[in-house]
């Protein structure tokens, strides 16, 4: 159980992060592998309010901002598919999604 402090009445975090890419795929009907190659770029800024004195820190950034990413999809049904995907050197991220293809 946390308690909030009397003197603290404001604080606040601001959260920027972007992401653009671009890949390439190998499309074989029921299965389609792709690679590709991606930049973006996170910050994050934390700031409370104490004794009427605003403190703020700027406490994150992105260290390596360029990275690579490979999946695969799956065609599950007549308009359904399945994706699995990894990232690297950025960031080591695994991620999956299913999709309705209209």
């Amino acid at each position: 159980y946390l308690q909030a402090d009397p003197q603290i009445p404001h604080s606040s975090m601001e959260y920027n992060d972007w992401h653009v890419a671009a890949a390439v795929s190998l499309d074989t009907g029921a299965i389609s592998p792709y690679a590709g190659i991606k930049y973006s770029d996170f910050e994050s800024c934390a700031r409370v309010m104490r004794d009427g004195i605003l403190l703020e820190k700027d406490n994150a950034e992105a260290d390596d901002n360029m990275g690579v990413f490979l999946g695969i999809s799956l065609k599950i049904a007549d308009r359904l598919y399945a994706s699995l995907e990894a990232s690297f050197i950025d960031e080591e991220a695994f991620s999956g999604s299913v999709s309705l293809h209209f």
